[in-house]
């Protein structure tokens, strides 16, 4: 049974809230600078600019912004102690919550009436060519209005928003490669949020945001846990962290439906569930029917925010709707134009969309321009390499080389994941291609599918697709042979094996798809360089028998996926490996 909670404590923050997901940052940024006497020492105002400038490093991919909203992180934890160290300050604190509450709800009046207005739609909004009803969400709670109700819950308040930015710090360290800080930050963040979540538990009175604020990070944690490997999360469990996905993912939903201010963000989190962690050996196109009437929601709701439009993108791409999801590509575009982020990540997934489609004119242009971007940013050497890999299918070998020469320089700070995937690939490439650039544009050629392949674009495309894509796959091997280098180029040869044999398993040809992915293996010592090739080819297998109903096959396969290491995309494929066994362990005792 549902136990009721009380009422909205952030009626005061709800509309900037709204237009910070819908896009709309300026007039955020402005609303906050030109009101700063009211604002300026409201933690949940100030952490507007902080959720701004998460949503603008991850699609600006930027280095730069990752300093700045540590910046963010400390300006705003200051604060929050402040007000945990002193009574007085937070009494002070309510009564302007209080005020600014009522002030809210007048205004909400007029904006309801216009709402009502409304007709809302949803006529494929999506692009996915299916039906999809957007997910029922509950109406918000009435708001608090009484300083005692409010002071009930003002303390607890400055200890998730302490939660949050220990959250974000923890996983921005991360992304700087400061694992043992960014580990210290998120154990300190888990706990704050574990405390107040016995407390929940226990049937302490909270107010409905308070709840769903809380909730949502115990749903991350229990989700994020989930997916780290076993060894990992057993050391992890020892201090203090819990592992428990179907629970994390409840509550998910639940702050979705409860439409409070962490909803979007419960939002973007079952999104890497259902989009790029889903869970293994479920049919994929399950998970996206389940995530389609919440994205619905989403861009309902926030019809100009572009972070929901890029995940429109990702979605409709997955059923093979690369058109769909340029057109989401280009409304998002158009929003970033408007408020000045440079959206790299959407500029690149475009570059994508157009590579799947083979227009390499068309994708080498945008690529182009993002490696004129002078900002630092992630995959600025991803698209460094497709450039080159565009100019090899357009015949233009000196060029394309004189691109990979490039790439190197195209890092200016610590390397993050995607830049050393790069280097490491150039590395190997420069071993293979033995100053022949005959060898040098097979090489190009196969290395363009074998992204597909990692990034699991060649497991969505259309069958129109997958037939030029093995059209050229062919056209290579048979161009190892012409060039008499299959020994040197025996790795390419084994990416090509497994791309075809992932071609035949989308259409449905097992058995073959089964043989390609067991030769691989069969051929393991004559594999230099390139480790995933067998990793992918167990993993591959493994889902094949499970689904053939040979459990302790699909098991030992699995285990034997988890050996290789040092690969582009381990941790997505360990992610999935590791949750493979768990639900196979579970099977195998039944």
């Amino acid at each position: 049974k549902k136990k009721k909670y009380l009422k909205k404590m952030f009626k005061y923050v709800e509309g900037l809230n709204d237009s910070v997901w819908n896009g709309k940052f300026n007039e955020v940024e402005k609303e906050i600078e030109d009101n700063k006497a009211k604002y300026e020492k409201i933690p949940r105002v100030q952490a507007m600019k902080l959720t701004i400038g998460i949503i603008k490093g991850s699609i600006t991919g930027s280095k730069d912004a990752r300093s700045e909203n540590l910046k963010i992180i400390k300006e705003l934890e200051g604060q929050v102690n402040l007000y945990n160290k002193k009574k007085e300050q937070r009494e002070e604190l309510v009564q302007e919550l209080v005020k600014l509450n009522k002030e809210a709800v007048e205004a909400a009046k007029e904006e309801e009436k216009k709402e009502e207005e409304k007709e809302e739609t949803n006529d494929d909004i999506l692009g996915s060519g299916e039906k999809v009803e957007p997910t029922k969400i509950n109406e918000r709670p009435e708001a608090v209005v009484d300083i005692k109700e409010m002071l009930d819950n003002i303390e607890v308040d400055m200890k998730l928003v302490q939660a949050e930015c220990t959250l974000w710090k923890g996983l921005l360290l991360l992304q700087n490669n400061s694992p043992v800080k960014g580990g210290l930050a998120l154990r300190k963040s888990w706990m704050i949020y574990k405390a107040i979540h016995a407390n929940i538990e226990k049937g302490e009175k909270y107010h409905q945001d308070i709840r769903d604020v809380c909730l949502t990070g115990v749903g991350t944690f229990y989700y994020i846990m989930s997916i780290m490997p076993s060894t990992v999360a057993k050391v992890l469990t020892l201090i203090g962290f819990v592992q428990n996905r179907e629970q994390g993912i409840a509550y998910l939903h639940e702050v979705f439906e409860n439409n409070g201010i962490t909803a979007p963000n419960s939002a973007l989190m079952l999104a890497v569930n259902y989009l790029f962690v889903p869970r293994a050996l479920a049919d994929a196109h399950e998970y996206i029917a389940a995530y389609s009437p919440l994205l619905l929601r989403c861009i309902l709701q926030y019809p100009e925010g572009f972070i929901f439009r890029f995940m429109a993108s990702q979605l409709v791409k997955k059923t093979g709707q690369l058109e769909a999801a340029g057109n989401h590509l280009n409304i998002a575009l158009e929003s970033c134009k408007e408020v000045n982020v440079q959206p790299n990540l959407f500029v690149f997934e475009l570059g994508q969309s157009y590579f799947q489609s083979m227009n390499f004119e068309k994708a080498e242009e945008i690529f182009q321009d993002l490696i004129k971007v002078e900002e630092d940013f992630d995959f600025k050497t991803f698209a460094g390499l497709e450039t080159a890999c565009c100019m090899a299918f357009q015949g233009r070998m000196k060029e394309a080389k004189d691109m990979i020469d490039l790439v190197p320089s195209m890092v200016k700070s610590k390397p993050g994941r995607i830049d050393q995937y790069i280097t490491d690939k150039l590395k190997i490439i420069g071993k293979l291609w033995n100053k022949d650039l005959n060898r040098l544009e097979v090489i190009l050629k196969i290395s363009a599918f074998e992204m597909l392949y990692l990034r699991r674009d060649l497991a969505h495309m259309q069958p129109e697709d997958l037939q030029a894509v093995r059209e050229e796959i062919k056209k290579g091997r048979a161009r190892i042979k012409e060039l008499k280098a299959e020994k040197d180029l025996s790795d390419m040869l084994a990416a090509t094996l497994v791309i075809l044999a992932q071609i035949e398993r989308n259409e449905g040809n097992v058995e073959k798809a089964e043989k390609k992915f067991r030769f691989v293996l069969s051929i393991q010592k004559s594999i230099r360089y390139e480790q995933q090739w067998l990793a992918f080819s167990n993993y591959e297998l493994g889902e094949i028998m499970y689904h053939k109903g040979e459990l302790k096959e699909s098991y030992d396969l699995m285990k034997a996926a988890l050996k290789f290491s040092k690969y582009p995309f381990e941790e997505i494929l360990k992610a999935r490996t590791n949750l493979a066994i768990k639900q196979l362990k579970k099977e195998m005792k039944k």
